[in-house]
């Protein structure tokens, strides 16, 4: 997750929620958590979900390490304003 949680940011994409709660972009990712970027391109909002599923077999109170293999990516958008994640 640590490499999402650089990049992302740095590839101008906006932290819009955690866990569908308000933004704590201080909050370690975990196991069954996710997070939803936005970010603006060619007259349209684009939502990123980036999810690391409960079902993976890890421990849920642990943060995802460099050999979790169980990840989702979820991309959205739509002119109409009511795409989101």
């Amino acid at each position: 997750m640590e490499f999402y949680h650089r990049t992302v940011p740095a590839a101008g994409w906006k932290l819009e929620h955690v866990d569908n709660r308000p933004v704590d972009p201080g909050e370690p990712m975990h196991i069954g958590s996710s997070r939803c970027y936005s970010k603006s391109t060619e007259g349209s909002t684009v939502f990123l979900t980036i999810w690391f599923p409960d079902d993976s077999g890890e421990d849920g109170n642990d943060s995802p390490g460099p050999g979790i293999r169980h990840f989702r990516l979820d991309v959205t958008a739509g002119r109409d304003g009511i795409s989101t994640c």
